[in-house]
């Protein structure tokens, strides 16, 4: 294992990103021909290790850049070169020095290039943001079940079918606030219509629904 020199491969100064492993006890570093790793409770924090450096070939140096830790465990990293439809990865992050196994543009992408970022790579480690509401279009099972009128399927082309105990009106909107119909039935025939956003009011009820139509 080689301490880390920052006067070599040409460019330390270029750094690329960071990225954490799992389990929050390394640090990784990219640069453009270069990969580090830092234990960060190390005290002499420039003990970190070479991890990787140059490929032989000129052709093929990969440019290491933007890490990302995907849900796997493992850390993705976009190469200048995944033109050609290859990132590389640290298969075990967790583990200190060359046991880590960095695999140099050992992750091939058949259907999907990118250059020097892997393809959305979320932080998937913070967890549900508690502090933003999210309008979804549909809503998940849980939460029509919940409800206290289902409606279903969400979006449709053809027909949406209401479910209430008491067999409440329906008023039916389009995103211009305009009433479309009103009706007693259950199912309700949205053929005729224009794909798009529509707001469904059941008699008694504040709640507002959000329709996409497929068509």
């Amino acid at each position: 294992m080689t301490p880390m020199d920052t006067a070599s491969y040409w460019n330390w100064d270029k750094k690329a990103d960071i990225c954490f492993s799992p389990n929050d006890s390394l640090l990784y570093m990219s640069n453009d021909y270069t990969i580090y790793q830092i234990d960060i409770y190390d005290t002499a924090i420039y003990n970190g290790l070479f991890i990787h450096g140059p490929d032989t070939l000129l052709d093929y140096f990969p440019e290491y850049d933007l890490m990302g830790l995907a849900p796997n465990g493992k850390i993705y990293i976009g190469n200048w070169h995944a033109i050609r439809g290859s990132m590389s990865y640290i298969d075990k992050p967790n583990v200190k020095g060359l046991g880590c196994d960095f695999k140099p543009q050992g992750f091939n992408q058949t259907y999907n290039h990118n250059l020097q970022t892997p393809p959305n790579m979320a932080n998937y480690g913070l967890g549900k943001d508690t502090t933003k509401i999210c309008w979804p279009l549909s809503q998940s099972e849980s939460e029509v079940r919940s409800a206290e009128w289902v409606v279903y399927p969400n979006p449709s082309s053809t027909v949406f079918i209401v479910q209430n105990k008491h067999g409440k009106k329906k008023d039916l909107y389009n995103v211009q606030g305009e009433l479309l119909f009103t009706t007693n039935e259950d199912v309700i025939d949205v053929k005729p219509y224009a794909k798009g956003m529509y707001y469904l009011r059941v008699e008694g009820e504040v709640k507002k629904w959000w329709w996409s139509k497929e068509v």
